[in-house]
């Protein structure tokens, strides 16, 4: 009795789990379309359940949501943790890269994350995180003499600037690699030193696929022996 007490109680527990992360998944849709409001009750029902299951599985609709949001940034970290470089100015190329990727693999989780649908000051300490790696990265271009200015200021650009690019494309406004990496090399531009340009465009990052993108959408920068 006692073995088949312990099978049905682990059984259980399988199926809370897949349930629980059926519900966090749909609830993510839910709140990338449709914002925090979103009924309990649509949700419950597109997972054949109920909203007592919800309560029961996560404690409050809050708990839910910070799962939600937890589920997202956890998924935003594992892709830029992908990110294999000890050059922070490659890296910083590299985040751009990824942040646009993330916003077409997970559209919905790109707008939990970095959308205004949840605005709580557990969701700002969670994306205040999320943007580390790459004030990191500035930082340390800066202590190699390969851009100047204010850490903050450019961090806030850089990400500004890629956030926006990526909200013009999911509009229409603007698509295509070209633009982007373009984007990304003139950007980059605004606050790089003489050595940093150089470094971008004929030293260790010269040959870098993305680089070659940057001066290849560049006319005043063609490809050598172009």
């Amino acid at each position: 009795m006692l073995l088949a007490y312990l099978v049905r109680v682990a059984r259980q527990k399988t199926h809370d789990d897949e349930l629980k992360q059926r519900l966090v998944q749909a609830a993510t849709e839910l709140l990338a379309t449709q914002g925090e409001d979103f009924g309990l009750r649509s949700l419950a029902d597109s997972q054949g359940t109920s909203t007592t299951a919800i309560y029961s599985l996560f404690g409050s609709r809050g708990k839910l949501l910070e799962a939600v949001a937890e589920r997202s940034i956890q998924r935003f970290a594992e892709a830029t943790g992908e990110v294999n470089t000890d050059d922070p100015l490659r890296f910083i190329f590299a985040l751009g890269v990824t942040l646009r990727a993330f916003s077409k693999a997970n559209p919905a989780m790109f707008e939990v994350v970095f959308g205004s649908r949840l605005n709580s000051d557990y969701m700002r300490t969670l994306r205040w995180g999320a943007r580390q790696p790459l004030r990191v990265a500035v930082e340390a271009t800066l202590a190699k003499g390969l851009a100047v200015g204010d850490p903050q200021l450019i961090t806030t650009t850089l990400h500004s600037a890629v956030h926006g690019f990526i909200r013009l494309e999911q509009i229409g406004e603007v698509s295509g690699d070209d633009e982007f990496f373009a984007m990304l090399g003139h950007l980059f531009d605004a606050f790089a030193t003489p050595e940093g340009h150089e470094y971008v465009t004929s030293g260790p990052l010269a040959e870098a696929a993305f680089v070659r993108r940057v001066r290849a959408a560049d006319p005043a920068e063609p490809e050598a022996g172009e």
